[in-house]
């Protein structure tokens, strides 16, 4: 499919800029890690394995699909609930006619220190301070081959490019591959004010070692994968013994862009016995993404067993969509339970 080479080009482009840690719907669950990497091991379980797939622009002729999964776990828990833990989490993107991939390795580490009274028991009112590192391997890739031009194409050095069809990697001086490693770092607080009420709060810096990231063989050593912060605060509230309100806000922020993501996701539970530790529950959710997007979170968790999904409709970016475009996601969760929960404290796990 021969596509104009501009399009071709920003798409890709574009969705490289939202790959690795971007979070691009309400699910945010599907990757807590990359939320936050001082939420690894916030999760009451041993261990916490997580899968996630997701499709963007579905409607167009040029979209992008994101798939991947993560797991951490405690490995060493003290007398006082706190604990060291860790995680690993892989991602593959593939985007555009140009087939612009991302694979992105990376692991982390974070350290939770518990505070609470020594007569409290319940820990109804303990609070956790977590700082986490991550670091990792990433790989960008494109194929070239699958680029057409027009003939009256010209590159930025007004030299005349290839015919339609052929290899533009002297043509541009763009590369097929770059590698490099990047190092993130982010900070979190919990607090449990209640057995009805807890909060969960975050900040994190991503790219800090500013790794060279660029296609580009003509300023490869000159740009560097810009800084992106990002903030999330969230919310878990008991209403009824049945019903329960998950409130939350994720924002992003790089040097030339900013984001927000707000909403709710309400959960009701169908056990007869809602304080047991088997239960069903059903959970809807609105949320809006600035720029005027809406989303929709629907799912259920079962025992230990959570299923989410997560949809977006973006009717403005992709005007090739015959009905607009929007993005899917299905996110599914297995927390293994075990003795160690136990010694363990968690004020919250919103995230």
């Amino acid at each position: 499919m021969k596509q104009p080479i501009l399009l071709s080009l920003v798409l890709c482009l574009a969705g490289s800029v939202s790959f690795a840690q971007g979070i691009v719907n309400a699910e945010l669950n599907a990757a807590p890690m990359a939320v936050n990497p001082a939420f690894t091991g916030m999760f009451n379980g041993t261990t916490r394995v997580n899968s996630f797939y997701t499709n963007h622009w579905a409607g167009a002729d040029i979209n992008y699909i994101s798939y991947g999964a993560s797991v951490d776990l405690p490995l060493v828990t003290g007398k006082g609930g706190s604990y060291l833990a860790a995680g690993m989490q892989l991602r593959k993107d593939e985007a555009g006619d140009g087939n612009l991939n991302n694979f992105s390795g990376l692991i982390s580490l974070a350290y939770h220190k518990i505070f609470r009274k020594n007569n409290d028991s319940s820990n109804a009112h303990a609070a956790d301070l977590a700082i986490g590192l991550q670091a990792g391997y990433e790989q960008n890739s494109i194929n070239l081959s699958s680029i057409y031009f027009g003939s009256h194409w010209v590159d930025p050095r007004n030299l005349f490019l290839p015919a339609p069809g052929s290899s533009i990697e002297y043509g541009l001086g763009i590369g097929s591959t770059v590698n490099y490693y990047p190092f993130n770092a982010g900070i979190s607080f919990a607090k449990s004010f209640s057995e009805h009420f807890n909060l969960v709060a975050g900040v994190s810096a991503d790219n800090l070692n500013q790794p060279a990231r660029s296609t580009d063989r003509w300023q490869n050593n000159q740009l560097k994968t810009e800084l992106q912060y990002m903030g999330s605060l969230g919310l878990n509230v008991l209403a009824t013994k049945r019903l329960s309100l998950r409130p939350a806000v994720h924002y992003m922020s790089s040097a030339n862009s900013n984001g927000i993501i707000a909403g709710n996701d309400i959960s009701y539970n169908l056990s007869k016995n809602p304080n047991a530790s088997e239960s069903t529950s059903v959970f809807l959710g609105f949320w809006y993404r600035s720029v005027d997007v809406p989303m929709v979170t629907a799912g259920v968790t079962h025992n230990r067993w959570h299923l989410g999904i997560a949809y977006d409709y973006i009717p403005h970016l992709v005007k090739t969509a015959s009905n607009g475009s929007g993005g899917l996601c299905v996110n599914l969760r297995y927390t293994a339970p075990g003795k160690s929960t136990k010694k363990r404290v968690i004020p919250g796990d919103r995230f």
